[in-house]
Order: structure tokens, then C-alpha cells, then sequence
């Protein structure tokens, strides 16, 4: 479906990383290393085909945090306008981001590549593949030369 943007990394790249770590002896600390990196992989993917296309705003050079930032929402809730209500999945998700809903005015007050961050850190390995692929579905005719 699409070349340039695998989402695997290759595992010769993986091997690599590792050799410089002492942490290859311990398999639950690598397969921690290798998620965390897989995730990273596919946040920076986004940040940077997001800043490609929407950071035509001169007046608000971060514009495309703001599209990345809906769209992440958009997946946490189903693909259900917020409006309306938000879904178990989207309630579990806000409080894994902000346990404290309190400070919560903080964390969402303004997207920023914090917040972005702060949604792949939160994400488990299997919800950062589900996201990849629900962008990548949305995102199919606005990125249609990477994709096909």
C-alpha cells in the first residue's frame, strides 16, 4: 500500500541500536526498547507528512499539529464527533494522559509536538499500529503519492 513509509523498521537497523546498549542480555528491557522505538518511528512518520502538508500557514507554523491532534482525538473516540459524547476507549485514553482531569486544562489547552508526544508515550504498542492504520485510511487521498 505504500513504499516510503513502512511501518517496520527494519530489524538490521534494530540490531544495530542495540549493539551500542548494555541492555541486550535483559529481554523484557529490549522489548521495551524495540516498542518504544517502533513507536517513535511512526510518531515522527506523522509529525513530519503532517508538517509536509498542512504548515502552509504563515501566521501559525505549528498549524499541522492542530490537524494531527484532531485526527489523533478523531481515532481515540472512534471516529465519533466529540460533540455527542466520548467512547469508553476515549475515556480510558484521557485518563491514562492525564490521570488528574484537573490539570487537564494544561495538558490540552493548546496542541503542541508535547501533547503528540505525550499520546505515543501513552499508547501501547498495538493502539500506535491501530492509529497508523486509521491514519493512513484517512489520509489516503491527501498523501495519495506516498501511499500508492
Amino acid at each position: 500500500m505504500h513504499n516510503n513509509f513502512n511501518n517496520k523498521i527494519n530489524e538490521d537497523v534494530l540490531t544495530h541500536i542495540y549493539s551500542f546498549l548494555p541492555i541486550m542480555n535483559n529481554e523484557k528491557n529490549l522489548g521495551k526498547l524495540r516498542a518504544d522505538l517502533r513507536k517513535h518511528f511512526v510518531m515522527k512518520k506523522w509529525l513530519d507528512l503532517y508538517s509536509s502538508v498542512f504548515s502552509s500557514d504563515i501566521n501559525d507554523a505549528d498549524n499541522y499539529l492542530n490537524w494531527l491532534d484532531n485526527d489523533i482525538c478523531r481515532w481515540c473516540n472512534n471516529d465519533l464527533p466529540t460533540l455527542s459524547h466520548f467512547t469508553p476507549k476515549y475515556t480510558n485514553i484521557l485518563f491514562r494522559l492525564c490521570p488528574k482531569p484537573y490539570r487537564a486544562k494544561y495538558l490540552y489547552s493548546v496542541p503542541s509536538k508535547r501533547l503528540i508526544h505525550k499520546y505515543f508515550d501513552t499508547f501501547d504498542e498495538s493502539e500506535v499500529a491501530d492509529l497508523d492504520n486509521f491514519l493512513i485510511r484517512i489520509n489516503s487521498s491527501t498523501f495519495s503519492q506516498i501511499f500508492n
